[in-house]
């Protein structure tokens, strides 16, 4: 699920982050596009549907299921680096996404400055 980048043979050792495979990516990317869409949905929805007054409706039911779905999968895709606090692990461009998501999911203020790095 995850592959990290070597250094030819004969060169300085650098640190390198891991990168997701092509997999994980699309998938990230898949629903990523859901909750996009489900947003513009319901924006479309509030803009379109004067009786609209109801937090219950089909478009949000479409919005939040896709934010939901995507943020169980990056929890999911970093969960093992996270626990065990091995934050430049997290594979690239998964990590910034836990940051920004950190005070929404009230992670406590030590975690999101080891985050600050990515």
């Amino acid at each position: 699920m995850v592959s990290t980048t070597h250094p030819p043979a004969g060169t300085a050792a650098t640190v390198t982050r891991p990168s997701a495979s092509y997999r994980t990516n699309l998938v990230t990317a898949l629903l990523g596009t859901w909750l996009a869409l489900g947003l513009m949905l319901d924006a479309w929805a509030h803009n379109n549907v004067p009786e609209l007054e109801s937090f219950l409706t089909p478009w949000h039911g479409v919005f939040y299921s896709g934010f939901v779905a995507t943020a169980a999968w990056i929890a999911g895709t970093v969960r093992g680096p996270v626990r065990a606090r091995r934050f430049g692990e997290i594979p690239v461009g998964y990590g910034t996404s836990v940051e920004r998501h950190s005070s929404v999911l009230d992670i406590s203020p030590t975690v999101r400055v080891q985050f600050s790095h990515l």
